[in-house]
């Protein structure tokens, strides 16, 4: 904070000193115009903004890395390169809770949580490429 304090001392400094003229490039004889000084002060610009850790920065706008949180509704689908469209489902078949069959139901989701759960299978698998005596991906999900 202290740079930032300190700069905007010496921009007020430079400001009065050159009197706010700047060079003008264009066909004009007069090659100097004076400028407006700065409606905004540099010192309450500085302060605006905030410098966040990595781990802040993912929190706070998770859109950027993961994608929306909004919960979406169906269609569920996915791009067929073989058949060159976007296939959608607006039923998805789930295991059931015993786990002996599946269900034809629909479902909400949020694409973040579905993006994390792929990147998890993923990696699991290139885990699997480099270590020959992993034998299974075992993903337990706590709601």
């Amino acid at each position: 904070m202290r740079r930032c304090v300190m700069g905007a001392r010496m921009f007020a400094f430079h400001s009065c000193l050159y009197n706010s003229m700047r060079p003008v490039y264009c066909s004009k004889v007069n090659l100097f115009e004076k400028i407006r000084p700065s409606t905004t002060d540099p010192i309450a610009e500085c302060l605006q903004y905030e410098r966040k850790s990595p781990i802040e920065h993912i929190l706070l706008r998770p859109d950027t890395y993961v994608g929306s949180t909004v919960p979406a509704e169906d269609p569920v689908g996915f791009f067929s390169p073989q058949l060159c469209y976007f296939l959608a489902f607006y039923d998805v078949w789930v295991i059931s809770d015993g786990g002996l069959h599946a269900v034809q139901m629909s479902l909400t989701y949020s694409s973040a949580l579905l993006k994390i759960f792929d990147e998890i299978l993923v990696n699991a698998a290139d885990n699997k490429q480099r270590d020959a005596q992993m034998d299974e991906i075992k993903v337990n999900v706590d709601r």
